[in-house]
């Protein structure tokens, strides 16, 4: 009995040994994003798990930057901190998509929410001008164009002087004046 016992330990960890790190790192990831979801549909959000997770999407993808997973997480782990009220950290989150995956298809959407978010969360309207205008120069033909030409014009705008700008073209328009 002792023989077989020993045999299948001796099985299991070389079974072990030839499972690819990676595989195993990104599979225990991927049970623990389940697990945080499930949770979450209940009412529980757990900040510890949810930072762990955050960071474990990090770590993988400083480990595995080739494998295209790495990008997915870091995505998630940009899309957790922005609903986690922490819009700098998914800004550089971005930007490390941004910088390390160069030909990832992505890549203009990650420029335009960098600025988006500088804009909106941050209302830093100057690097958000900066990150709009490289979006324009490196992305010139990109579907987002018209929206970052848009958020460029109405940036910083109180609704207020959106309202007046309105008024004031209609005036222009029709040579009648509103009140």
């Amino acid at each position: 009995m002792n023989k077989i016992h020993y045999t299948s330990i001796v099985f299991l960890m070389l079974l072990a040994a030839c499972y690819p790190k990676s595989e195993w790192y990104r599979t225990k990831i991927l049970q623990q994003e389940s697990n945080i979801l499930n949770l979450a549909k209940s009412g529980v959000l757990d900040s510890t798990s949810i930072n762990q997770q955050l960071v474990a999407y990090e770590d993988y993808a400083d480990k595995h930057p080739s494998d295209p997973q790495s990008v997915e997480f870091l995505y998630k782990a940009a899309d957790f901190y922005r609903a986690m009220n922490m819009p700098l950290r998914s800004i550089s989150v971005y930007e490390k998509i941004y910088e390390t995956f160069p030909n990832h298809s992505q890549r203009p959407k990650v420029l335009f929410l960098q600025g988006f978010i500088y804009e909106n969360d941050v209302k830093n309207y100057t690097a958000a001008q900066i990150k709009y205008h490289e979006f324009l120069k490196q992305y010139p033909d990109h579907p987002l164009v018209k929206d970052v030409k848009l958020s460029l014009q109405l940036i910083g705008k109180s609704p207020e002087q959106l309202i007046e700008e309105f008024k004031k073209a209609r005036q222009d328009s029709t040579g009648i004046a509103t009140k």
